[in-house]
């Protein structure tokens, strides 16, 4: 039999049972790189479930807008969530929305944040959120 595949050969009775348990861990996911709007930016996914990262999760005075994933930690399990590390970028504060912009966001002090299932969201009270989180370079 091909590794990963079961076939369970006896005669079940009533009452028997037959567990299925997938070692499902959390993972990175790259967009298409064609979409403008998300090139440079993760996802995490678990199986079927994809995470969002919810201002209610994160330290005062941080928002989802402030923080880069370091793709370089693997995501983890934590709290009935996925953990993830991120590095604090300071918000830009322009008289023009149109300023240059650096080449790179400064790296800044990593933290460790919380992410929920996206079906989830807004279920702690109002809150903003992203589901593409910006990489830190």
């Amino acid at each position: 039999m091909p590794a990963g595949l079961a076939h369970p050969h006896r005669r079940f009775t009533p009452g028997d049972t037959v567990t299925l348990d997938l070692a499902v861990r959390p993972r990175l996911t790259a967009p298409d790189a064609r979409i403008d709007a998300v090139r440079g930016c993760a996802a995490i996914e678990r199986g079927p479930v994809v995470y969002c990262l919810e201002s209610v999760e994160l330290p005062p005075g941080l928002g989802p807008d402030t923080l880069r994933l370091d793709a370089g930690a693997a995501p983890a399990d934590r709290d009935g969530g996925v953990g993830i590390t991120c590095r604090v970028v300071p918000a830009e504060d322009t008289a023009w929305p149109y300023a240059p912009r650096p080449a790179t966001d400064p790296a800044g002090d990593p933290i460790t944040v919380t992410l929920r299932p996206y079906h989830d969201w807004a279920s702690r009270g109002p809150s903003t959120m992203r589901v593409w989180i910006p990489l830190a370079d």
